[in-house]
């Protein structure tokens, strides 16, 4: 298990914020995509979309760092739980 540090949370709130971002566009994708939208603007959602997922990847892999200089031995074990919103 990682031991959470205190400087991390803020990083974990920004993930979170960032997963209901995404969240809210992966839904407005997929109402809009049941309603027949096609076009530029599908596009452009799905590639914000795809920037917030990078920025979650970004920002998760922060927290891998700091738990793995902190850690002993630089060993650190990931148990991936899903966010509560």
């Amino acid at each position: 298990m990682i031991d959470i540090l205190l400087d991390d949370f803020p990083i974990q709130h920004e993930i979170q914020e960032l997963q209901n971002e995404l969240n809210a566009f992966n839904e407005r994708i997929a109402e809009l995509e049941d309603e027949g939208h096609r076009g530029h603007a599908m596009e452009v959602l799905k590639a914000n979309a795809l920037d917030f997922a990078r920025q979650i990847d970004e920002l998760r892999c922060l927290l891998v760092e700091s738990a793995a200089k902190h850690a002993p031995g630089g060993r650190v074990i990931i148990i991936d739980t899903p966010l509560q919103a």
